[in-house]
């Protein structure tokens, strides 16, 4: 689990990072397997809302281990609604406002990058779909952190002692045990790794393991790969709002795109 310092470097080095290898020329050879994914990270740097959407090219080694062949960041532009105050780098929620942000399209992307070589079907696979957040819990609320569809992350508090974690994926959520908030910004993480015929969800709070429900999900689940639309500090599918304070997230769906080469 990423502590907040180790995110925000990553974040920071993130941005700066534009074009790890570049793609070869036709006098090169270029891989046979492909597979890409991508990530969302967000930060409130010098009191503005700043978002990154990375997208990692993989090729298949000889051992058949992925191996990193290209990485590329991508400017994520998001609109305030209503009122969002940023201060100290910390962007404070009081349930009147949220930000709407637009997300390149993965396909389109993935089909740029690689010059038509790799094209990402309408969803993929989620191998190790993740979130991660820096946030002050405030009044009861569902405080959706990042929303779109198929992909959420959340941290509800039920009351001023009692708070937890919820990760959404195609559908299947899953819950951490519930903690008491100690009114400080508190780092916490939510995945569902793939591990056989479905996936096994993890959760903690400033690097304590926390229980989750159900222990297990069946199944294989997928996220969309041509989505342009999500949302912090608000959840379109049900209203919930965000009441807190936000340092940062992380939101990786862990989606591994396959497709024709």
């Amino acid at each position: 689990m990423k502590s907040r310092s180790v995110l925000v470097l990553l974040f920071v080095l993130g941005t700066a990072v534009f074009g790890l290898l570049s793609w070869p020329t036709t006098a090169q050879a270029a891989p046979t397997k492909l597979e890409a994914r991508w990530f969302i990270e967000m930060a409130f740097p010098n009191d503005q809302p700043v978002a990154n959407m990375t997208i990692e090219i993989y090729r298949e080694s000889r051992s058949g281990a992925p191996v990193l062949y290209l990485s590329q960041v991508y400017p994520v532009t998001c609109q305030q609604v209503g009122s969002v105050e940023i201060s100290n780098n910390i962007a404070i929620f009081d349930g009147s406002g949220y930000f709407e942000c637009s997300m390149p399209n993965f396909q389109d992307k993935v089909a740029a990058l690689t010059r038509g070589e790799l094209k990402v079907p309408d969803s993929c696979t989620c191998k190790l779909a993740y979130g991660v957040a820096d946030l002050m819990f405030s009044q009861t609320s569902g405080n959706p952190i990042f929303a779109m569809p198929e992909l959420q992350f959340s941290a509800p508090v039920q009351s001023a002692s009692v708070a937890n974690y919820q990760l959404m994926v195609n559908g299947a959520i899953a819950e951490s045990e519930t903690f008491s908030p100690n009114g400080n910004i508190q780092n916490g993480m939510g995945q569902l790794q793939q591990q056989g015929t479905g996936y096994l969800p993890e959760f903690s709070v400033d690097g304590v393991n926390l229980g989750s429900h159900p222990a297990f999900i069946g199944g294989q689940l997928k996220v969309p790969t041509n989505q342009t639309t999500f949302y912090v500090g608000y959840n379109p599918d049900n209203g919930d709002v965000l009441v807190g304070k936000l340092f940062s997230f992380l939101m990786d769906p862990g989606c591994v795109g396959h497709g024709g080469i």
